[in-house]
C-alpha cells in the first residue's frame, strides 16, 4: 500500500505573527519534528505552502490549487498532487506527534475513508489518515465552500480512533508564542 504524507504549512499564523512551521521549537524548526515523525513511515512527503523557505527541508513544496480554502483546500491539493492509497495529514504545528502513534493510526484506518484520533472529547482532524476514497467527496465539499473540517466529513466513513492511552501532549498544536515553552 502506498502511503504519502501531506504536511499543512500554509496557514496565516495570525496569533503567532510569523510562519509557525519555521519557528524555533526546542532548537529547530517546528515542522522538522513533524517531518521526522513521518520519515520512518514514508519518503513520499509534500509540504503544502506557498512559502519557498520550506524548500530547505528537501521535500516538494505544493501550493494550494485554490487560495483561501483553509486546511481542506490543502488536503485536496495534496491528494491531487500525489497518488497514494492512504495519506498521513498533519499540520506543521504539531511537533509532539510520533511515528509510533501514526503507525497505530494507520493500522486503525483499514476500510474507512478517514481516521482521526479522539483524545478525551477532542477530535483532531489535522492529525489523520485520509484514504484516496475520500477525495471526490472532499472535492465536492470544497466546491460547496464547506470548509469546517468536521462538517466536510459528513457522508464519509469516519473512524474516531480512541487515543486516550496516549498523552494529550502528542496532540498539542502550537498556536501562540506562550505555547513554545
Amino acid at each position: 500500500m502506498r502511503i504519502a504524507a501531506i504536511i499543512l504549512a500554509g496557514g496565516k499564523s495570525r496569533r503567532m505573527g510569523q510562519d509557525k512551521g519555521l519557528m524555533s521549537y526546542q532548537g529547530k524548526a517546528m515542522v522538522s519534528f513533524v517531518l521526522e515523525a513521518v520519515q520512518s513511515i514514508t519518503d513520499d512527503i509534500c509540504i503544502m505552502t506557498a512559502n519557498k523557505a520550506y524548500a530547505q527541508f528537501g521535500y516538494p513544496i505544493v501550493k494550494d490549487e485554490v487560495d483561501e480554502k483553509g486546511p481542506l483546500g490543502g488536503i485536496v491539493s495534496g491528494m491531487n498532487y500525489v497518488n497514494a492509497e492512504k495519506y498521513i495529514v498533519l499540520s506543521c504545528d504539531t511537533p509532539n506527534i510520533t511515528s509510533a502513534f501514526l503507525s497505530e493510526l494507520i493500522a486503525a484506518s483499514d476500510n474507512v475513508d478517514v481516521c482521526f484520533p479522539k483524545n478525551g472529547d477532542r477530535i483532531h482532524p489535522l492529525i489523520g489518515i485520509y484514504s484516496r476514497s475520500a477525495l471526490n467527496h472532499l472535492k465536492e465539499q470544497l466546491a460547496l465552500n464547506q470548509l469546517k473540517m468536521m462538517n466536510a466529513m459528513d457522508g464519509l466513513n469516519v473512524h474516531l480512533f480512541d487515543s486516550n492511552t496516549w498523552s494529550e501532549e502528542l496532540f498539542k498544536n502550537i498556536n501562540a508564542k506562550e505555547d513554545l515553552k
